[in-house]
């Protein structure tokens, strides 16, 4: 994340954020908890490090981003495959770099 974040919140907060922002505009603390690899009463200091700081806020059984422009902002700052499996979708697995042409011919053959 790209300083969106201020200096003093830990970094299991902004990866407890990144996870959040992956589960949507509204979440449930589970749904961040499981890919965590915590129990979700674990994360309680978490969501209150959150909260403090203005990023989400309680309504409900649910969490939610108060600023949305904010969670976008945090989504664009991952990379593309990461925010692709969160959407549930297939990225195409990368084919092995073919040499340029005529990089074959140019190199030294053993002697």
């Amino acid at each position: 994340m790209v300083r969106l974040l201020p200096a003093e919140i830990s970094s299991r907060c902004r990866l407890f954020i990144r996870l959040a922002a992956l589960s949507g505009k509204e979440f449930q603390l589970g749904a961040v908890a499981e890919p965590f690899g915590q129990p979700a009463g674990m994360l309680l200091p978490l969501v209150e490090e959150a909260t403090d700081v203005g990023v989400i806020a309680s309504v409900g059984d649910r969490l939610v981003f108060t600023q949305p422009p904010f969670r976008r902002a945090v989504l664009e700052s991952l990379p593309e495959p990461i925010r692709a499996g969160a959407r549930g979708e297939s990225v195409r697995p990368c084919e092995p770099a073919r040499p340029a042409a005529g990089a074959l011919a140019a190199q030294p053959r053993p002697a």
